[in-house]
This record gives C-alpha cells, structure tokens and sequence, in this order.
C-alpha cells in the first residue's frame, strides 16, 4: 500500500535546521512496515501548498491512500520563481525558515507561516539582512500584515480543504483529514490561550504561526459544515481534539509531549498515531494490520 502524507511542520520529516523530526508519518512507517510511507509535509507550509502538492503528486503517481493534517487557517503560501529561491536560499535561514525546500517538492514555494509570524513589527525590522523577503511580501503579498486574517483569507483556507476533499473523492482515493491544531471551536482557543499567555476576542484570536484560532466562531463553523464531510476526520478521542490537544492535555508538557515548546514531540505523535490515525486509516481502506 502507498501512502501519501502531507501537511506542515507537524508533518515534515526534518525541522527548520534540518534536524529529524519524530512525526506521524514516520511513525504510521513503523506501525506499516511493508507500506511505502511518502510525505510531502513542509515547515511552515500552508493549506494551499498541501492541497496542490497533494493533488499534483496523484496526477503524476499512483497511490493507495491520502493523509492530511492541515494547516493554519491563516497561512498564504506564494509560488516564486527559480531566481527568487535562489535568491531566498542565499540570504542567512532563508531557505530553512521561509521557502519551501526545492529538492522536496514541485515548485518553488514562498510560505508566510513559521514562528517568526507571532512577532508584529515591521517586515524591514523582522528581516534587516533579508532583503529578498521583505520584496517577495511586497511583490506577492502587498498589504500583508502578519497579524491579521480576515474571514475571506480564512475561508479561502478552508476551499482547499473542500477542493482536495471534492479531488480524492472523485478519484476514489480513501482518505483521511485531521488538523495540526484544532481551530474549530473556542474550547481549544482557550487552552492556546492558556498555555501561550496571549489574549483572545470573540471575533479574532492570536496567531500561531500565522494562524487565526477564533475568527466569528459561527461562521467558521457553518461554513466548514455544510461542505466539509467531518466523517472522513480523524481526531484524538472527543470531536475537534488533534494531536496538539492531545499533547498539551493528555501529556501536559511531559518530556517528550514537545518537541521544541511549538511542535508535539514523540510521544504525543507515536500515541496519536497508533491510538487514533492508524484505524482511521484501516477503515478508510477497508485493511487490517
């Protein structure tokens, strides 16, 4: 069986210095042992990089089955040319912070996720010896401003979401969605907001990595509903709960539950996936182990 994964830093199988990371896929490896495991996953990365990257590796190859966790809602990704990444790559952690990785994926990508979001000053501050990056958010991005996603930015998120969901099911490919963290409802807001010390609003929440938590919960929520088929998710026990709430409730900072105080470490990755994503997977494709 082939399995494509796909998703963002909780899913790329090395960090942004290149270090491994002990990731889903790569435990979904283990539990599969005669399984071909491929995955796309992308620091930093966006659902509009998951969703045609996915889409472009099952025109071009065969596969069994998809697997994504999605990323931030709030998240632009932006395709560049072959002189701009390289551009990007010879500015100091360009390449590992800012551009999708060229040697792993299709096409050059610009994302605007990545920890380096939660800081609001200007672009000419946040990257003084990047000057590359500051013109590729002017060319491509103008009027971007890292802390703010409005509604429109946020649905045009979730249409990936629906596009690849519409794609897979047309092409009778079984498949699994689930989310690097869980941006359906407030409950899980609230906890980011806890364990982050950051303030929250009805209407819109703090950024992670770009990513808005809260924006007018009702519409987000009627939206996702009446074109996202939830069915085909995989969450950790209770409805909405993902492997993030997973390690910050199961686990509650445990060594190992985080990896880097961002990113779910071993532990809440290998349970996640053994416990919970691997029989979604099973069912999904009608196997057993």
């Amino acid at each position: 069986m082939k399995i494509l994964c796909n998703g963002c830093s909780y899913t790329a199988k090395v960090s942004p210095h290149r270090t491994e990371r002990h990731t889903w896929p790569m435990f979904l490896e283990k539990e599969l042992p005669n399984a071909e495991i491929i995955n796309l996953g992308s620091n930093a990365a966006g659902n509009r990089y998951i969703k045609e990257t996915t889409i472009e590796y099952c025109e071009k190859y065969q596969v069994d089955a998809v697997i994504v966790m999605w990323s931030g809602l709030g998240r632009v990704d932006v395709n560049i040319s072959d002189e701009e990444f390289e551009l990007c790559c010879n500015q100091t952690n360009a390449k590992t912070r800012y551009v999708g990785y060229k040697e792993q994926n299709y096409r050059n990508w610009f994302f605007t996720g990545g920890v380096w979001c939660r800081e609001d000053r200007p672009l000419s501050e946040l990257f003084p010896d990047n000057k590359i990056i500051v013109d590729l958010f002017l060319k491509y991005l103008p009027g971007y401003r890292i802390h703010e996603a409005p509604l429109e930015r946020i649905l045009s998120s979730i249409n990936n979401m629906i596009d690849l969901q519409e794609y897979l099911t047309d092409k009778n490919i079984p498949f699994v969605f689930t989310s690097y963290q869980n941006y359906w409802n407030k409950q899980s807001a609230e906890m980011l907001k806890n364990k982050l010390n950051v303030d929250i609003k009805d209407d819109f929440s703090y950024n992670s990595g770009g990513s808005p938590y809260v924006c007018d919960f009702k519409k987000l929520q009627q939206y996702a509903n009446k074109y996202l088929d939830f069915s085909k998710w995989c969450w950790a026990g209770a409805e909405g709960r993902t492997v993030f709430e997973l390690a910050m409730e199961d686990f509650k900072g445990r060594s190992g539950s985080y990896d880097d105080g961002d990113h779910p470490g071993a532990t809440a990755q290998e349970l996640f996936t053994h416990k919970y994503l691997l029989p979604r997977l099973l069912s999904a494709t009608n196997q057993t182990r």
